[in-house]
C-alpha cells in the first residue's frame, strides 16, 4: 500500500502522518485488493480539511471532512471510508441471490407443474 501525504497551508507533521497511516492500516482489512492513496491536509481560517482518495482495482473511494481539530477530521474521514469499504465488501460477498439461480428456477417450475 502506498499513501502519499500532501500538506496545504500546514507545516508537515510526522505525528499526523503516522496517526493517519495507523488508522488506514486498521481499516485496510476491509479492502479486497491492494490500494494506493492520497491524503490531503489543508487549513482554511480556523478549520482543518482532510481529503482522502483510495484507489483500488474495483473502484476509487473518496472522503472529505472538516473539523476544528485535525485528528477529529482524520477520524471522520476514516469513518466515511470504512462505511464505503464495508458496503462494497458486502456487495462483493453476497452478490448472488439464491432465488435467481438456474437450478432454483427449474425446481420451482417442476413444483408448479
Amino acid at each position: 500500500m502506498k499513501v502519499q501525504y500532501i500538506f496545504k497551508h500546514l507545516d508537515h507533521s510526522d505525528a499526523l502522518q503516522e496517526y493517519c497511516q495507523g488508522r488506514l492500516d486498521e481499516i485496510s482489512q476491509f479492502l479486497l485488493k491492494e490500494y494506493m492513496g492520497h491524503v490531503t491536509f489543508s487549513k482554511r481560517q480556523k478549520e482543518f480539511c482532510v481529503e482522502m482518495t483510495i484507489m483500488t482495482k474495483e473502484k476509487p473511494f473518496r472522503s472529505k471532512s472538516h473539523h476544528f481539530d485535525v485528528y477529529s477530521a482524520v477520524d471522520e474521514a476514516i469513518y466515511k471510508l470504512e462505511k464505503q469499504f464495508l458496503k462494497v465488501r458486502k456487495l462483493a460477498t453476497h452478490h448472488k441471490k439464491p432465488d435467481l439461480r438456474r437450478a432454483r428456477r427449474i425446481a420451482a417450475a417442476k413444483d408448479v407443474a
